[in-house]
């Protein structure tokens, strides 16, 4: 295994030449009216977080547990999209005034340099940005512009200008609460770059695409959520609660809304710690007693699902106590752990264990399972002390706690989609 000191050495040099290079921007002609707006954002335009069917309540429900990412797995023309969610105390007139204050982007957001805005025609508009990325060994500065079409108060869409992006879309969704206190905010971004150096290196580690959209949707929610609340005068309480116990009462009370969901693509419940928990779901055509078998056959996991090493039973309660061999990546990072888990199991619905956390005592995890008519859902709650890896992740969250975000978000869809695969496989889908 390649040590953490030359990873970090050819990540330094690879980003160098990024930031030394020039930049090879490609212009996108501006459109000339609405249609001409629609055909260019069309992958977003009539995209919208909430599925017909699905109840608000439900969605208002999850937010207050934590965080929601929605990974949508066949969107159009692009292989996936992510969009997170947050909870605002304000209407979403307040949050979509925030959303647009571009000339106090550099007071309040995180690495932007800088906005600037030229209306083209009503609802549309030219914007240039410039963000400087400070992260550990890595630094530069990135300008480029995007469209963005404005429907306030809950809608912004964007596709590139032009830039070092093959493509760069998104858009902002801000859906009111049913009683219109609150904001429902969902900022939602895919982008490929075009430069040869980031494209090798998302090519060698397609999880990192991934986890670099992920952490940057949730840094911008959480920063809106802040500078938005705080203009409201609102003073957020510390983060408290049973993540897991909370979204299992969801779960029970109304499963068809989350089914709704998942027919889309997995979705990721992310509720604040320490440690960040992480509460990940899909769905599959499949009996329920199907998936509980793939879940719980712990001892085939090497062979299906991506950094675990090897596991055994530990007398002398075998059918209980495994000890799992696993490899966890961090950026360019690699570490390599040994965990002993005790689990308790209840056929063909429920999988609970317990881990230990060096930072903060034993929290509760699980695999849920239930079937709604011919198609089954099933959720994967866990937790990681990831700090407790070593003192270069310690560093790497200190500087930017939402990678702890987009880490375990990566790991638990790694899981997920792989359990998802093996089911699929053994139903000869494949």
């Amino acid at each position: 295994m390649v040590s953490p000191k030359t990873k970090i050495a050819a990540a330094a040099i690879i980003f160098a030449a990024l930031s030394g290079r020039e930049l090879q921007a490609k212009t996108i002609a501006p459109p000339q009216n609405e249609a001409e707006v629609r055909a260019m954002m069309k992958i977003t335009v009539d995209q919208h977080v909430l599925p017909p069917g699905a109840k608000a309540e439900t969605l208002e429900q999850l937010l207050e547990i934590g965080e929601v990412i929605l990974y949508y797995d066949h969107p159009r023309s692009i292989p996936w999209m992510s969009a997170a969610g947050i909870l605002i105390n304000a209407p979403v007139e307040d949050v979509y005034k925030v959303v647009l204050d571009h000339p106090n982007y550099p007071k309040f957001m995180p690495m932007t340099a800088g906005i600037s805005s030229k209306k083209l025609f009503d609802g549309l508009y030219q914007e240039k940005l410039s963000v400087e990325v400070k992260f550990s060994f890595l630094k530069y500065r990135l300008d480029y512009g995007l469209y963005s079409y404005r429907r306030p108060p809950t809608r912004l869409d964007w596709s590139l200008a032009w830039g070092d992006f093959d493509i760069n879309i998104g858009f902002w969704e801000l859906i009111p609460t049913p009683d219109r206190k609150r904001t429902m905010a969902f900022y939602s971004i895919y982008s490929t770059p075009s430069g040869a150096f980031m494209k090798k290196i998302y090519a060698g580690n397609p999880w990192m695409e991934m986890m670099t959209n992920v952490s940057a949707a949730t840094m911008i929610c959480q920063t809106i959520r802040k500078e938005t609340e705080k203009r409201q005068g609102f003073s957020r309480p510390p983060a408290s609660g049973q993540p897991m116990v909370g979204v299992q009462k969801i779960l029970d009370s109304d499963p068809q809304t989350l089914l709704l969901f998942l027919e889309r693509g997995n979705m990721i419940i992310l509720a604040e710690g320490p440690t960040v928990y992480s509460v990940v779901g899909s769905m599959v055509k499949a009996p329920a007693q199907e998936v509980y078998s793939v879940i719980t056959d712990f001892k085939s996991y090497p062979k299906f699902v991506p950094g675990v090493k090897k596991v055994e039973p530990v007398p002398p309660a075998v059918d209980h106590l495994y000890k799992w061999e696993l490899k966890s990546a961090i950026a360019f990072l690699e570490y390599e752990q040994t965990q002993q888990w005790y689990y308790e199991f209840s056929p063909p619905s429920f999988v609970w264990w317990e881990v230990s956390r060096p930072c903060c005592g034993p929290a509760a995890c699980f695999w849920k399972i239930i079937t709604l008519e011919d198609k089954t859902i099933f959720f994967n709650g866990s937790t990681a002390d990831i700090r407790s890896m070593g003192a270069i992740p310690k560093y790497a969250l200190g500087v930017e706690p939402t990678m702890e975000h987009a880490v375990l978000t990566s790991q638990a869809l790694l899981l997920i989609n792989a359990v998802k695969k093996r089911i699929e496989q053994g139903r000869g889908r494949y």
